[in-house]
């Protein structure tokens, strides 16, 4: 998705929740990228309560959510 996005033309920003996931496995492209935030959860709970937690990071006036398989276009 990252790559999608970077093609974009409009400015964007990205809040990403790591839902009990290591930190460790974000790729460097979106761990260097200062347009990409992250949320790391200690433990799964799930991806309706992820994006809710995740929702505290948004600083943008609209919001869209997509799963890590979404390619932007």
């Amino acid at each position: 998705m990252h790559a999608s996005l970077t093609r974009q033309s409009a400015p964007w920003e990205a809040v990403i929740a790591l839902d009990g996931a290591s930190p460790d496995r974000l790729p460097a492209p979106l761990a260097q990228d200062p347009r990409v935030r992250t949320l790391v959860l200690p433990r799964a709970v799930g991806a309706a309560c992820a994006r809710n937690l995740a929702l505290n990071l948004v600083r943008t006036p609209y919001v869209n959510w997509a799963d890590d398989d979404v390619v932007a276009a």
